[in-house]
């Protein structure tokens, strides 16, 4: 009993370490200046929010504590072994990395990366080095890569889970050549404690949904993450009863994951867009918060066919339409082409445009907010 009550006592210190690890504190820094940047970004491009910043970042928060804390448990019954020097190569290559290109700035790069270097080095004679390198190469062949690529499909599978909880969140209405889109851009701090050594993550999740609804976009970037996760622990697995495995698995934590990004750019290129209209109406691309729209139910993906029995194949035509309207009756149709009728009546500080960020036969439509119905003022 007491061995158990040591081992509680001893993965409880590891935690408080991870509370005051610099590492935890600069992915916390790193989700506030993301979840600024959207609102910065929002502000700028349609008046106002969009999403509401401080909710946002807390849930990302709140599920990276919550899922880094239940994967440290898990670990509890594998035998890791987590150094200085481990560590101290780890975020050197992803310092290097990031300087070269903030998306490289993910543990399965940087794991690789180690992992390849080692399986380099192996080769060279240590002994004929000059004495300056000599220690450092010493540390670099005491590295345990294979834990360190385990970590690497560990993070990708929380990853693989928060994008399907939490990955739509967020998502902005962006122009890709002259085409609107939705950018997905999700930040999570992942915190670890794995052979009670303190391992502060953060994952992070990009892409561009360019061709296809809201949750299908979702659906496939995370159903990526877990095939990506699936490979590398195969190639894990073979590694660890075939020493030359390990040059397979490292490269793959690299060209896997960047295999991904070139994927989402290449659909970029080839595919119909979907957030186009066909000239049957609207295509909403996002609701804002609190507007009539929202009230409704309007989701981003529907298509606003007609208002008050008129069509709307623009922004101006639905503006004409509520100008001086005390009441309005929207046949809208779903993803799935079904048809809704939404209705609602209309005051004087309801906004003409009823809140929505949509695409038309003209582009992108972006209401001002200052557009409120006759009878009311410009500071409304």
């Amino acid at each position: 009993m007491d061995a158990v009550w040591s081992s509680v006592w001893q993965w409880t210190s590891a935690w408080g370490q991870l509370v005051i690890h610099p590492g935890s504190w600069l992915a916390l820094i790193f989700l506030v200046k993301h979840t600024a940047g959207l609102a910065r970004y929002e502000r700028k491009r349609f008046a106002t929010r969009l999403t509401p910043p401080f909710p946002l970042a807390l849930r990302a928060w709140v599920m990276g504590l919550l899922l880094g804390a239940g994967f440290s448990l898990c670990s509890l019954w594998g035998q890791w072994v987590i150094r200085p020097t481990d560590l101290a190569w780890i975020w050197a290559c992803t310092a290097l990395l990031a300087i070269m290109r903030a998306r490289w700035a993910c543990i399965a790069y940087s794991a690789g990366l180690v992992a390849l270097l080692q399986c380099g080095v192996t080769f060279a004679p240590v002994a004929e080095l000059p004495v300056t390198w000599q220690p450092y190469v010493r540390s670099l062949l005491e590295v345990r890569v294979l834990d360190w690529l385990w970590i690497v499909c560990l993070a990708h599978l929380a990853e693989w889970l928060l994008i399907r909880l939490d990955g739509s969140q967020g998502a902005r209405p962006v122009l890709v050549k002259g085409k609107p889109a939705l950018q997905f851009h999700r930040i999570w701090p992942f915190p670890l404690v794995l052979g009670l050594a303190p391992v502060p993550l953060l994952l992070g999740f990009g892409c561009l949904n360019y061709d296809k609804p809201l949750e299908r976009e979702k659906r496939l970037a995370s159903t990526m993450t877990l095939g990506y996760t699936l490979i590398l622990a195969g190639l894990i697995t073979l590694a660890e009863v075939w020493p030359m495995g390990v040059w397979a698995a490292a490269a793959f934590s690299i060209a896997g994951h960047e295999g991904i990004a070139i994927c989402n750019r290449l659909r970029v290129k080839r595919l119909r867009p979907y957030y186009v209209s066909d000239g049957n109406g609207i295509k909403v691309i996002a609701v804002m918060p609190g507007s009539p729209a929202q009230q409704m139910g309007i989701k981003p993906g529907d298509v606003v066919h007609r208002v008050n029995g008129k069509s709307v194949p623009t922004m101006a035509a639905l503006l004409q339409v509520t100008e001086k309207a005390a009441f309005c009756k929207l046949e809208v149709l779903d993803e799935q082409d079904d048809r809704h009728i939404m209705q609602k009546a209309l005051y004087e500080d309801d906004p003409r445009h009823l809140g929505i960020i949509g695409s038309s036969s003209a582009g992108l439509s972006i209401p001002q907010t200052t557009a409120v119905r006759s009878g009311t003022t410009a500071s409304q």
